[in-house]
């Protein structure tokens, strides 16, 4: 019989941390908020992810962000303003930033492409 292998501390807190990123929080959108659950620095646990999976905690939080964006513009019939709230950002002017940063256009551009 093999003895199983406990998990190493870097994949286990990777693995905490991808739990936590997919559960949207919009109370959770900083390196920080994830890392002071975790009991760990931000420096370590963006060095830990990109050293594991090639990507840092901010692209990991910004990805799933982006994920419950596109759903939320999509599949609902929330307008810009309600989903820049319900993602935690301050108003729909930074949602927009944010939004356009990642994808090249902007939140409006992307809801009207939606089949009616």
């Amino acid at each position: 019989m093999t003895p199983t292998i406990a998990p190493t501390r870097r994949v286990d807190l990777v693995a905490r941390f991808q739990q936590l990123v997919a559960q949207p929080d919009p109370n959770r959108r900083r390196v920080a908020d994830y890392a002071g659950l975790l009991f760990v620095t931000g420096k370590y646990l963006s060095e830990t992810l990109k050293a594991e999976t090639g990507r840092t905690a901010g692209e990991w939080i910004d990805s799933q962000m982006l994920r419950e964006a596109r759903h939320l513009l999509w599949q609902t019939d929330r307008s810009i303003m309600q989903v820049a709230e319900e993602l935690g950002f301050s108003d729909a002017s930074a949602f927009g930033k944010f939004f356009r940063r990642q994808t090249g256009q902007t939140p409006l551009a992307y809801k009207q492409q939606r089949p009616l």
